[in-house]
């Protein structure tokens, strides 16, 4: 179902025990419910009709359940503020998604969430758009660092953008709400 480069990805976060995540304006993949993927896959050019779009989301439940499934690894999401604003789908969507993502925030207990809130200012992802950092036990200083485009995006492998990258994140995280201050927000948003 997947291509070659987004089948090895997959193998790649499936194995991983760490998996870092920053979305600046969309829910992040492993947290998106099946309206709003769909939602942004009428959006995509590159879907061409309801059948890819169909192949699409299910790739995403599929790819959702190998890395989230028995054996997960510690997730950390930083969600841009604008992401829980830009609506995708329409209100009855968003309210969906962000309920999903108010109880992952609060109960879960499995994936951490922070909110970057607007007021956080200049850090150094904001030219970025998706970033997400996978990194394996027992390999410290290794691992991989996606960065989302249009296309598909590029995966770094190089040490120096391992921790360029891992800085980074470690810089979004301190700028954000904290974990509880996040499912407030969330939980506000979503009129709960």
């Amino acid at each position: 179902m997947l291509p070659g480069a987004q089948r090895d990805y997959l193998i790649m976060q499936a194995a991983a025990s760490k998996i870092s995540v920053y979305e600046a304006q969309r829910i992040p993949a492993l947290q998106q419910t099946p309206a709003y993927a769909r939602a942004l896959a009428e959006t995509d050019p590159f879907l061409a009709d309801d059948a890819a779009r169909d192949r699409a989301i299910e790739a995403l439940a599929a790819r959702q359940a190998a890395v989230l499934g028995e054996q997960r690894p510690e997730v950390h999401l930083v969600i841009g503020q604008a992401a829980l604003h830009q609506q995708a789908g329409g209100p009855a969507v968003m309210n969906e998604q962000l309920r999903m993502l108010a109880w992952e925030a609060t109960d879960s207990g499995t994936v951490t969430v922070q909110v970057l809130p607007f007021e956080s200012g200049a850090h150094m992802a904001a030219g970025e758009g998706t970033v997400e950092i996978v990194q394996f036990a027992g390999a410290p200083g290794q691992g991989l660092v996606h960065v989302g485009g249009v296309a598909g995006g590029t995966c770094l492998e190089g040490q120096a953008d391992l921790a360029a990258y891992v800085g980074a994140f470690d810089q979004m995280r301190a700028f954000a709400l904290s974990p509880a201050q996040s499912a407030l927000l969330l939980r506000g948003l979503a009129g709960d």
